[in-house]
């Protein structure tokens, strides 16, 4: 692996998709008490998994693919009406 994309994925792209997870868990758990069943709960659970994989092999398509879906998802959460 290239010195410059180690560097990279390892002092960029980690700690930003480790923050994301973070939020991506608290949101999923939230979601879960909440709204029971939804299709953003079932988009949530699948930019968690995105991100975990990302973190645990490090690749930085799924990185960044994580950390851009769990944006979009959180922007296009905001909106639209709340599940309640």
């Amino acid at each position: 692996m290239n010195r410059k994309v180690f560097s990279l994925i390892q002092h960029k792209l980690i700690p930003i998709a480790l923050i994301a997870g973070n939020i991506a868990v608290v949101h999923f758990i939230y979601l879960l008490a909440v709204a029971g069943s939804s299709y953003f709960l079932t988009a949530t659970a699948g930019c968690i998994i995105i991100l975990a994989t990302g973190i645990l092999r490090p690749n930085k398509y799924l990185l960044l693919a994580g950390t851009i879906a769990y944006a979009l998802l959180l922007f296009f959460s905001c909106m639209t009406p709340s599940p309640l």
